[in-house]
């Protein structure tokens, strides 16, 4: 993994140098466009309007050849952006380490040489961290003075023309509905057809495994009923479940599965239940919001599409995902330690330490 100083090394400036020169040349031309409005008068309005059409045309041929240095620039400068930003966050961790060190000082904790020891080691690390910040800070200075303003070289090149937004679907078509489902009643069945050869099924070959079902002692089940509608209190007394009886010991039961007790499997006839739980940042890298863990997978890095963002991280960096044991964490590939400990996949406790990039958190559950 290469350091911040050598990714710093490797933007690509020659296409601001390119930028400069075409912009002189640029400038030159305007300020004889510029010049010949005064000296209208002076010339024939045939020797005026060629002269001015041979400069407009040059000043098109400069446009052009800047077009694809500026683009060039502008993909240098979203490299550096995200670099100044990652230089931004390593020089803060650190500022707040040792803050941190000197507040553990004042309390005791460690005597005047481990504190000096300390001190010293940090104070190394910053130093380290200041100058590379000082680096990209610089080089975003020679992008912003070679377009003229950073929201010069923000602004996109060309506007693509939006896609066109795909037509709605056409809504379902109103069904009727019998009016045998509003009152209740159940529908009248018609007779068979004669003339259809489906509607008369041949009779069932007897067998052993064949039972004859006595007809009904009831005479009001085989004719067609008045069916009352369900109420919502009906519904309601439904859904609750009777409390368990002494006979009902083995029947389903809702447990709470804990994390690391791995002396039974959780049956199927179990309800698992999964706490809450939620990332609490602990530095100025990890920003000051609480991110709520839910069932969804969490994603942790610097994309956009992440669930938990962090400046100075990998693109897709950890991934926080549930399952019936509990929250695990894995790395995917930036670096990850639980409770100072590099992990590649750990099943998270209550009150663990992370540390995800330059961000620290506190894994909480409830």
């Amino acid at each position: 993994m290469s350091s911040l100083p050598e990714d710093l090394a490797a933007i690509d400036v020659s296409p601001l140098e390119k930028l400069g020169k075409l912009s002189a040349e640029i400038g030159v031309l305007q300020d004889r466009l510029a010049a010949m409005e005064e000296r209208k008068s002076s010339v024939a309005e045939a020797v005026f309007t060629k002269v001015r059409a041979d400069y407009l045309e040059r000043q098109k041929q400069l446009e052009q050849e800047a077009a694809p240095l500026k683009q060039a620039a502008r993909d240098e400068f979203a490299k550096l952006s995200t670099l100044l930003k990652q230089s931004e966050a390593d020089h803060e961790s650190v500022r707040l380490e040792r803050e941190e060190v000197e507040f553990r000082h004042t309390l005791g904790e460690f005597d005047d040489k481990e504190f000096k020891k300390q001190l010293n080691a940090i104070d190394a690390t910053l130093k380290e961290r200041a100058t590379a910040l000082e680096q990209a800070q610089e080089l975003k200075k020679r992008f912003v003075d070679a377009f003229g303003s950073e929201e010069a070289l923000g602004q996109a090149q060309a506007a693509e023309p939006a896609a066109p937004e795909p037509e709605p679907a056409p809504a379902p078509a109103e069904q009727a509905v019998p009016q045998s489902m509003v009152t209740g009643e159940m529908p009248a069945i018609a007779p068979a057809d004669p003339a259809s050869p489906y509607d008369t099924l041949p009779p069932p070959v007897p067998g052993p495994a064949m039972e004859t079902i006595p007809p009904p002692s009831n005479p009001a089940i085989a004719s067609t009923r008045k069916l009352n509608p369900i109420t919502d209190a009906q519904l309601a007394a439904a859904a609750t479940p009777p409390p368990p009886s002494k006979a009902d010991a083995g029947s389903t039961q809702t447990m709470r599965v804990l994390k690391g007790n791995a002396a039974a499997a959780p049956r199927p006839d179990q309800t698992v239940i999964i706490r809450g739980a939620r990332l609490v940042p602990q530095n100025a890298a990890a920003g000051k919001i609480t991110h709520s863990i839910g069932l969804k997978p969490a994603s942790i890095g610097s994309s956009e599409d992440c669930d938990v963002r962090v400046a100075g991280a990998s693109a897709q960096h950890a991934e926080i995902r549930v399952s019936m044991a509990g929250y695990t964490l894995s790395d995917l590939g930036g670096g990850v330690r639980i409770n100072g400990v590099a992990v590649e996949q750990h099943l998270l406790r209550h009150e663990d330490a992370l540390d995800i990039g330059p961000a620290k958190f506190v894994f909480k559950e409830g």
